[in-house]
């Protein structure tokens, strides 16, 4: 996994864990329906700053590794392809446009096929345990499903 892995990962659990915390409030949804993908949530941001801690420690050792500003510039990047999964799914509705965007981005980023459709098909169960499971309402995208 490569460090701008690791901070688009943290990206959508921080960004999971903001709309986890508007639906508390929002909808008043208690610990039973929120406990759960906070606790995850939680889990993945702390594993990302364990693994960033141990590659900053193993890089301080090297002594050939990469320019800052190559560093930088993936950040970046990593941080603007998290923005991507708004419109998808804005437009394609939860359930399809989560595993539509990770399907998408991990085979940008090279994974093969069988890694592409195994994370997918976890996005699309997560997404529809969710709505249908836990009755967590959607927003309506323009070709949402269902």
């Amino acid at each position: 996994m490569r460090d701008s892995d690791l901070i688009v990962l943290s990206c959508i659990a921080i960004g999971v864990a903001g709309v986890l915390g508007i639906d508390a409030i929002g909808y008043g949804h208690g610990m039973r329906v929120l406990g759960f993908p906070a606790f995850i949530g939680l889990a993945i941001v702390l594993l990302c700053g364990v693994q960033a801690w141990h590659r900053r420690r193993a890089s301080r050792r090297n002594v050939g590794h990469a320019p800052a500003s190559a560093g930088l510039r993936q950040t970046i990047r990593a941080g603007l392809a998290f923005l991507v999964v708004l419109p998808v799914v804005a437009v394609f509705g939860l359930v399809l446009g989560l595993p539509a965007f990770v399907a998408a981005y991990l085979k940008l980023r090279g994974e093969g096929w069988r890694v592409v459709a195994a994370a997918a098909t976890i996005a699309l169960a997560g997404a529809a345990l969710f709505v249908f499971v836990f009755g967590v309402p959607q927003p309506k995208g323009l070709l949402a499903w269902p």
